[in-house]
This record gives C-alpha cells, structure tokens and sequence, in this order.
C-alpha cells in the first residue's frame, strides 16, 4: 500500500506540474483569501482598545457627539445627566497637548506629551507604580497643580528613584508636584500618544488660560458597565432630546476605535469595509471559478477512474486515489497562499498608510484551520460530483445531460458574478474618480508651506505689535515671492485651533453647548494665496479685529436666510462676549482631505506673531533658493523662529489622495482580473464542452442543421441557467445595495446607462465564444465522423 500511495502522489506531482490551469486556478484563490486574511487582521488591531494597565477593558466606551458635519467631545452637562439617569456610571475627559518642560527652573526646555484625564483610574484598574493618584482623581479647589509621571519618563529622567514624591517639575512655567508614577504597562490614553506626564483635565485651564474648556481634540468616555450599547444609546438620545430639548439634528454614539478620533476612525473603517467588499466579490467569483475547474478536472478524473477499475483496481484504490488529490490539492493552495501573503501586507501599507501596522502573519493554528476547511470543501465536491454527475468512456462518447447541466450552471453563475461584480467595481471607480476630482477649496500649485518650531513658552513669543504685517510686507518685498500670507491652520497641516463662538440670539457654534468652533487666524491675502473663493464679501483686513469669515458650511448652517449685511457672531472672552461683523464668506476649504466633512469654520485676522503661524508661498523659484531668503527674512525679525522647513502643498495634496488613488487601482485591478478570469474560463469550459460533444455535432450537421441552430441549442441551455441564476443574484443585490451606498460619492448605485453597458459586453462575449468554438468544432466535423 506504501509503494501504491507513494506512485499516486509521484503521478499527482506530474499532473499538477504540467497543469497551468492548476496554478491559475490556484493562485486566483489563493489572492482574495490573503487579502481577506490581511484586511481582517488590520480590522481587528485597529478596533482593538490600544490600552495597557487596564483590567477591565470592556467596562469604558468612547462616546461622542454627532451631527450631519462634526464628531465633537460630550459636554459636561450631559455626563452630568448620564450619571443621574446611570449612578454607576463615570464621564471622563481626556485630552493630549505637546508643551514645554524643565526639571527644574535652571534648566533647560524641552518638548514633552502631556495626557489631561478627568479621573476614572480605579474603574480602570490603573494601579499606580509609586504614590497615589488620590489628588488627580479629586483635585482641591486651589491646590497646588499634581501630576504623575510615565514609569520610562522615570527611569530617564530620575533614574528610578524613590523619593520622586513630591519633586516638582516645571511645565508652560507652572510648578506642578509629582504625586505618582504610572506602572510600567501603562502605554497611553490614546492610541499612538505616549504621555510623559498625566495632569487632571480641570487643571488645563491654569496650564493654558487661553484655552477654551471642551474642544474638538478632547476625548469623551464612560466607564462602567454598559451591557447593551444600542439600547443604552436609544434611551438616552430620546431622553435628552425630549427632556432637555438640547439637540438639534445630533446624537450621542459609541465609537468603536477606542482612543482614536471618532471621525478619523470612521474614515478608516470605511475604506477597510470598502477593500472587504471589494475582496469578497473577488473571492466569490475566484472560488466559483475554482470550482468550476475542479469539476472539469473530476470529469477527467472519472473517466480514468472506470478506466482503472476495468484493469482491476478495486474501491479502496480509488478511495485512496482521491484522498491524496484532495490533500495535495489543498495543500498547493495553503502553500500558494503562505508564497502571496507577505505581499498583501505591502498592498495594505499602500492602501491604509495611516495605520501603524503590527506583524500581521498568520499563525500555524490559522494555516491548519484554513487546511481542514479546504480539504472539507474539496471533498463535499467530489462527493457530489461522482453522485450527480455521469460521464461516459469510449470513442463514441459525448457530453450527457448531467454533465451539460453542470458546465452552464456553473457558467451561467460565474457570469452573473462577473458582471455584478464589475457593475460594483464600475460603482466605486467612479465614485473615487468623483472623490478625487472633488473641489477641495484651495490650489496646490506652486504652494509652499513653510513651518517653525513653537517658542517653548508664552515669554519666549514675539509679540510685539504689526510684526505679522511686518514679517509679510518683507517677504512681499521678495522678487521671488508672487504671493505670501499667514495661517494659524492651512490646508492638511493637522493644525488646529479652537474658540467659542455664538449668534447674536446665544446659539453655539457647535453641536454641543461648550465645544468649540474651529477657528483659524489668517492674514488678508490668504485665501487668493491658496485659490480659496470667496462666495461673497470680502477677505479680512489687518487691525480689523472685530470683522471675520465664516466658511460655506458656518454659513449654510446658521445664516441661510440672512444678508451678509445682516451677520454677526459674538467672540467668548474672559471680559464677556464680543460682537464680530462677518464680511465674508469663504468656499468649504478641506483642511483633512476630500472624503472628511468640513467643519464650520471662522477666520480672523492675524494680530501678532506668536509662533504658531505658518507661512504660505506662492512662487515658481525652487524650494532652496526659497529657503536661503526665507532664513533671512525671519532672522531679521525674531531670533526664536528656529527649525525652519519648506512642504510643498502639492505634496501634501498628493499624500493625502494616496490612499484613494490606491484604493482606486486595487478596485481596477479587480475588475481587470474578474473580467479576464471570466473569460477564461468560459473559453475553457465551452471548448472542453464543444471538444466532447464533437460527435454529436458533427451528426447533426451531417443531418442537415445549420450552424445557427446547433448554436441556439446550446445558447439555449446556457440562457436558461443564465437567467435563472441572475435572478437570484439580482435579488441578493437588491437586499443589500444600501450598503453599497455608504461607499459611493455622488453616484448612485441604479446608473442604467453601466447597467446596460457591462451586461451587453459581458454577454455579447460570452456568446462570441460559444459560437466561436462550435463553428470550430463544425468545420472539422468530417473527421469526428470516422
């Protein structure tokens, strides 16, 4: 039996060897499983909480507010209703700022993360390394400022000494005592964000006076036990927006990306779904394909099967014989497999560069997981292929009904899949190509932004009066320079500033009661600097502190019936509030990106350099000839503006489409391999068919048929199964092409002009072949006769 089972394995060495449909088959599998495998892995890290230090994970949940436009933090006047609806219930706020630090006042600044936490530590199960987190938890009205250090910031700084307790640091030159030190697996609050030091959130505001008390770029979270999330949420909207009457088109969610940014996260996850969407329509197509081939190889395999049994091999034999061709076969695909994977790790690093990827290999668990699926697969198909599925031996053989069934069944399904699935992958290029094409609001053209490290602290700031409006009239003084104005925030800088701004009837700017509004301070020639359009007005002038410019989407949500005359915003100062008169409306600029939502926006004019600005250029002189001069012009105004360095805005630009323009291909891509493979396999299993049924054609030509019936005969059978399956897959469609939408940008999933286009192609080939090959087969008919 050893020697037998050795032969048969020899013999299915040399068959696979020589089958490249094998391979292909093989390989078309083997392409979506990675991908699939890879995606999946990426989607599990990425909704992982990235915690450490934390016992109870599943007792915190990143909540936040949502409207049509924003994903802002909760206010503290509805955790305060939470906690009176849900006692055991905690809010916490959590926001993460880079500022200056000295070990002390002698020495010198440097920069370092700080993570401002409302509390929750116990709930947590953050056990501290050193001292107590008593006085972050219930900091005293008037206390000194507390904070604890990381446990590595402790052994860098401190050499890991014990009577660290009490030493103080100096922070945005305020003193603050250390009263604890984290445990050596605490990571951070948020996910890529490794605090040195961890301060309570209602201290912020004396490390930072100028700071608003809830912005953007804070995190909300409850902590406590939640059991169901969607009926928790329900209940809660519908009390708050009954109860309270405070939202307006909004609601509270749950965000899965725990210590990531609600609208980055939801940015992320849907080109993940995108790519699984992609991917499975791929591998539903490849897995019918292979399924395909495999039967035309069983047929094969059937017929020398009888062949054996006639010379004398018995049933255990054949068994035997069947047992090795599924398991080698299924281990050529788990090996095919093992051989691709690494590279869906690179296509996925293209697609989603803003994930820091982990090593996402599969484990030998996952490899013998996928083996036993396959091998039960493969038998389940060989079992029902030798039940149903006749085959004849001998001269005079030809294809019977069962096996004619099964070729145009399995055409018929591989072709309504194809042109489904090229009509969705048609869906979602266009809607990329509309994505890409989107106006973003601004020009990227010969654009340089020129950025500068921060002064360590307000003292170390230039602020003396008009130096905004000096430094630009110096560099406008350049022949180099065409164009040049400031921004606190330009386009996809990932700056951003926050302030508190009203109408004139007190309605926030916001979708909350304390968030706050994006607010960026530019200098007047900004926006035809960067090509933004003004929709009306005009732009904001220097030493007009009170006059600003709200962005189409400020403007659309609450002026819409108001004339620009009539426009006024009141500014939220320690004094009260200021009355500012809008003068102008910009076009939406997308600060993140075209597929992120604008949020409204007010511009005011730049009064002072304190170090936050950034320098925008127009120009056609290269990067370093710009460089040399912009070195110059700032050094003669200040000395504190170091570090100075040059982007091109185009390249920005480029970056950021870089992940749509990859999405983009691998939806090309797809369709190319669905379409080809499709038409693959149809040659083959038509020309298999046609070869096989050579006698009975060439009879019924012999009979007096003409080509154009003998083709209507088979066209007929295949149109038959053809419509019986489109109709099943038309109606699975139909049940899910909501979901589709989510992915598409200005296009609509029923577009009949594609409709009609990919299925006219797809079929008008698919009987090109079939009359191709049986015309073929009918010119040689002679010879199939003798």
């Amino acid at each position: 039996m050893l020697n037998f089972i050795t032969d048969l394995t020899f013999n299915w060495l040399k068959y696979a060897k020589q089958n490249t449909k094998l391979w292909l088959s093989c390989l078309l599998l083997s392409i979506p499983l990675c991908l699939i495998l890879n995606i999946s892995n990426i989607h599990s890290q990425f909704l992982s909480a990235d915690y450490t230090a934390i016992n109870n994970i599943h007792n915190i949940k990143q909540v936040y507010l949502s409207d049509t436009q924003n994903d802002l933090p909760v206010d503290e006047y509805i955790f305060d209703e939470i906690t009176v609806l849900h006692p055991d219930l905690v809010g916490v706020f959590e926001r993460s700022i880079d500022l200056s630090l000295k070990l002390s006042v002698n020495h010198d600044s440097e920069a370092v993360k700080v993570s401002f936490i409302s509390g929750g530590y116990k709930q947590l199960g953050i056990i501290p390394a050193l001292g107590s987190f008593e006085q972050l938890d219930y900091p005293k009205q008037g206390s000194a400022i507390s904070a604890a250090i990381s446990y590595s910031f402790w052994h860098t700084h401190f050499k890991g000494v014990t009577d660290i307790i009490g030493k103080q640091l100096v922070v945005n030159n305020k003193s603050i005592n250390i009263v604890a030190v984290m445990p050596k697996e605490f990571k951070s609050f948020k996910r890529a964000y490794e605090p040195k030091l961890v301060i309570p959130y209602s201290q912020l505001k004396r490390i930072l006076p100028q700071e608003s008390n809830l912005t953007p770029d804070t995190f909300t979270y409850i902590l406590g036990n939640v059991k169901n999330k969607t009926l928790f949420l329900n209940l809660l909207n519908k009390h708050l927006q009954n109860e309270m009457f405070i939202f307006d088109n909004t609601e509270l969610k749950f965000s899965d990306g725990i210590g990531v940014n609600p609208t980055h996260f939801n940015k992320i996850i849907k080109r993940l779904n995108l790519l699984q969407l992609l991917y499975y329509i791929l591998l539903s197509f490849s897995f019918i394909a292979f399924c395909a081939f495999y039967c035309a190889e069983s047929i094969k395999k059937q017929q020398e099967e009888t062949i054996r049994k006639l010379c004398g091999a018995n049933n255990t034999h054949i068994f035997v014989q069947q047992i090795i061709d599924i398991v080698l076969t299924s281990l050529l695909l788990i090996i095919v497999m093992c051989v691709f994977y690494p590279l869906s790790d690179s296509i996925s690093a293209i697609l989603l560069p803003s994930l820091n990827q982990q090593s996402s290999s599969f484990s030998l668990f996952t490899l013998a997981v996928f083996y036993i699926v396959i091998i039960t697969c493969l038998s389940a198909l060989n079992y029902f292929q030798r039940k149903w599925i006749h085959s004849s031996v001998g001269r005079g053989q030809s294809a019977t009904t069962s096996e004619k069934i099964q070729v145009f069944s399995l055409l018929s399904l591989l072709t309504s899949l194809a042109i489904t699935s090229v009509y969705i992958s048609s869906l979602v290029i266009y809607s990329q190509i509309n994505l890409n094409n989107k106006n973003v609001g601004f020009v990227a053209d010969n654009i340089l932004i020129a950025s500068f490290s921060f002064p360590q602290s307000p003292s170390e700031a230039f602020n003396a009066n008009n130096s905004a409006q000096q430094l630009i009239q110096q560099l406008n003084s350049l022949p180099i320079i065409e164009e040049v104005s400031l921004s606190s925030a330009p386009p996809l800088s990932k700056r951003s500033g926050f302030s508190s701004w009203y109408t004139v009837t007190g309605q926030a700017i916001s979708a909350g009661k304390n968030a706050s509004t994006a607010s960026h301070r530019v200098s007047p020639q900004y926006f035809k600097t960067i090509g933004a359009k003004l929709i009306s007005g005009q732009s904001v002038q220097w030493q007009q502190y009170q006059k600003v410019v709200v962005n189409k989407a400020l403007w659309d949500q609450y002026f819409a019936s108001t004339e620009l005359s009539q426009a006024y915003l009141l500014a939220q100062f320690d004094t009260g509030k200021v009355k500012h008169k809008v003068v102008g409306v910009v076009n939406d600029i997308y600060n993140e990106g075209a597929d992120t939502p604008v949020q409204p926006t007010v511009y005011s004019v730049i009064s002072a350099l304190t170090g936050f600005e950034t320098i925008i250029i127009k120009t056609h002189a290269p990067i370093t000839q710009v460089e040399k001069e912009l070195q110059k012009a700032v050094k003669a105004l200040s000395v504190n503006f170091n570090d100075l360095s040059l982007t091109p805005l185009s390249s920005l630009v480029k970056n950021e489409q870089a992940p749509r323009n990859a999405l983009l291909v691998i939806t090309v891509v797809c369709s190319s391999i669905l379409l080809l493979s499709a038409f693959l396999y149809n040659y083959s299993s038509i020309k298999q068919l046609t070869a096989k049924s050579s006698t009975e054609l060439a009879l019924r030509r012999a009979m007096g048929a003409r080509s154009y019936q003998i083709c209507y005969l088979f066209l007929k059978l295949f149109f038959t199964a053809f419509v019986i399956t489109h109709i099943a897959i038309i109606a699975l469609f139909f049940t899910q092409h909501k979901k589709l939408q989510t992915f598409l940008f200005h296009q609509s999933v029923f577009d009949l002009s594609t409709i009609l286009t990919v299925h006219l192609v797809i079929l008008l080939v698919v009987v090109c072949i079939i009359a191709i090959e049986i015309k073929k087969t009918l010119s040689n008919s002679w010879n199939n006769l003798t």
